[in-house]
């Protein structure tokens, strides 16, 4: 591993959610009765596993090529579109959304977590999916059915095909 190798200190993020936070009581409401700890632990390592594997990687791309215009066009840095694919795919954009608008429904603490570890990997890329959640988060407190129902609102049309 290089120094600048990004890892994830999984046994304080648990320590965090499990012990301080005590985000396992969050199952006991009405809202999270179908998630546990144990899934909390798993989203958490997926999430870590994410940020080491495909975010942490591209940070120096971010660092070294940026972002530029070409024919009126923005391009992202190497590998940064498939990131942002399996970023949407993985769901990692709806984590504390409403299931009904095809969310997962997690508590917002998971999904700050989650977050936390893509930030730490790669910020550059990060606050550009953050924006994306945060438009989400507009519609869903002030939109109209129609917009909320749309697939701008879970991340589902973001084609990487799209981002160069």
């Amino acid at each position: 591993m290089s120094s600048t190798e990004y890892q994830v200190d999984r046994r304080e993020l648990q320590f965090v959610v499990n012990e301080t936070l005590k985000a396992g009581k969050l199952c006991e409401l009405p809202d999270f009765a179908e998630f546990d700890e144990e899934m909390f632990t798993m989203i958490i390592n997926e999430a870590s596993t994410f940020s080491e594997q495909v975010l942490g990687p591209l940070n120096e791309n971010g660092d070294r090529q940026g972002c530029r215009i070409e024919n009126g066009s923005v391009v992202t840095p190497d590998g940064f579109a498939n990131a942002w694919k399996q970023l949407g795919e993985g769901g990692w954009l709806s984590m504390n959304m409403p299931p009904e608008y095809g969310g997962q429904g997690l508590p917002e603490v998971i999904s700050i977590i989650a977050k936390e570890t893509q930030l730490a990997a790669n910020q550059g890329f990060t606050i550009g999916a953050s924006l994306t959640s945060g438009s989400a988060n507009l519609i869903y407190t002030f939109g109209s059915e129609e917009q909320k129902t749309g697939s701008f609102y879970t991340g589902a049309n973001d084609d990487a095909d799209k981002i160069s």
